[in-house]
């Protein structure tokens, strides 16, 4: 039988608390773009060779569009503004 797994990368423009199950997340923290580069450049870190594909392939690019889509007039940033950005034929939908 095939393994399922599912990774999932949270645009989220709000301030929350985060509790992860500690059974399922070892650890978690908010960055920004050069933090995240500068994590995988340090061999010191892990991550699921998924997780290092997604933000190759995927989650740079949806950055740099999250960030182009900024109001103008109030300079707040609206995951909302992603709809519509995925290309279906490279983002697997089950």
């Amino acid at each position: 039988m095939p393994s399922v797994l599912v990774d999932y990368i949270l645009f989220l423009t709000a301030h929350v608390d985060v509790t992860p199950n500690p059974n399922e997340i070892r650890d978690h923290r908010w960055v920004d773009k050069r933090e995240l580069q500068a994590m995988f450049d340090n061999p010191e870190n892990s991550f699921t060779p998924w997780f290092k594909l997604i933000a190759r392939d995927f989650l740079y690019g949806w950055w740099d569009t999250l960030l182009e889509r900024r109001s103008k007039s109030s300079n707040l940033l609206e995951a909302s503004s992603l709809a519509g950005v995925a290309d279906g034929s490279k983002v697997i939908k089950m």
